[in-house]
């Protein structure tokens, strides 16, 4: 089978059910006749912009980015505060969290789709976000705080 019959079949088994594990992925993959590795798997899901969704009970779900509605995202429990700071350098903004926040935040603020961000990269206390181009850094504090109010951002410019 080729490659968009595996991508339409990932598609499918995360869309059928809450599959919370690259493991458990694997297992749907091999009952629906694919043989993958977990590397494979791997690249075929950022290929495809699957996205770890948090849920309301601390674990986490695999869905389609397109099919995370914002309204479900503003619900991810987040520490007010957790947030420390946004530091600017160029065209990227760097988030400080306590730790083991920052996944979550930016799982966050990748799911409002901000017109300002292209996306993130997270560490356990420190978040990338790539600022679009033209956007300015007050442009930018400003759409994270009538997003985000509830994080009380101290935004450094």
């Amino acid at each position: 089978m080729n490659k968009q019959h595996r991508h339409d079949a990932i598609v499918r088994i995360i869309r059928s059910g809450k599959i919370n594990s690259q493991q458990m992925l694997l297992a749907e993959m091999a009952r629906a006749g694919f043989s993958l590795t977990q590397a494979t798997l791997s690249r075929d899901l950022k290929s495809l912009g699957v996205a770890r969704q948090a849920l309301g009970d601390g674990t986490y779900t695999y869905s389609m980015a397109e099919d995370i509605p914002v309204r479900a995202v503003k619900k991810i429990p987040l520490a007010g505060n957790a947030f420390l700071q946004v530091e600017f350098s160029s065209n990227i903004a760097v988030v400080k969290t306590l730790p083991g926040f920052a996944p979550a935040l930016a799982s966050t603020i990748d799911g409002l789709r901000l017109d300002g961000f292209i996306g993130s990269v997270a560490g356990d206390d420190t978040i990338f976000l790539i600022v679009r181009e033209g956007i300015s850094r007050s442009q930018l504090r400003a759409e994270l705080l009538e997003k985000l109010p509830e994080l009380g951002l101290k935004i450094h410019l």
